[in-house]
C-alpha cells in the first residue's frame, strides 16, 4: 500500500463529500484526486526534481502533497513564514523544483534559479 492508494481508498468512499477543509470552500474527494492527478501531471512533464510548497495551511497543502506523491519526487515544505534570505536559500537547496507558492511567495521568490514558480490558485 502506498499514499496514493490510501488517496484513492478515501476518495471512493468520500466521493463529491468534502475531504479537506470546511464544509463551504473545502474540497471533495473526487476533486482532492482531480487536482493532485493534474499536479502530478505538470511535475512529470516540468524538469522539477522536489515540488516546493511555500504557502499557509490549506486545501494546498495535501494537492501539492498528494501530488508530489504521484509523481514520484520529493515534497518539500518551506515555512512561509522564513526571512526572505532564508526562504530563498531553502528554495535554491531544492531547485530544480516546481513550486507552490502564495502570490506574495511568487515575489518573494522569483529569479531563483531552478525553480518554475506556480501561484496556487493556478493549480
Amino acid at each position: 500500500m502506498n499514499v496514493m492508494m490510501l488517496l484513492e481508498m478515501a476518495a471512493t468512499a468520500i466521493g463529491d463529500r468534502v475531504a479537506v477543509g470546511a464544509l463551504d470552500g473545502g474540497i471533495t474527494g473526487d476533486r482532492l484526486v482531480g487536482d493532485a492527478a493534474g499536479l502530478a501531471g505538470r511535475l512529470r512533464a516540468s524538469k522539477a526534481e522536489h515540488l516546493v510548497l511555500c504557502d499557509e495551511p490549506g486545501t494546498v497543502l495535501p494537492v501539492s502533497l498528494f501530488g508530489a506523491a504521484w509523481a514520484g519526487v520529493p515534497y518539500v515544505p518551506i515555512n512561509y513564514r522564513l526571512a526572505d534570505d532564508e526562504l530563498r536559500r531553502l528554495a535554491d537547496r531544492a531547485a530544480p523544483a516546481l513550486a507552490v507558492v502564495d502570490p506574495s511567495g511568487a515575489e518573494r521568490l522569483a529569479g531563483v534559479d531552478g525553480l518554475e514558480i506556480v501561484e496556487r490558485d493556478a493549480l
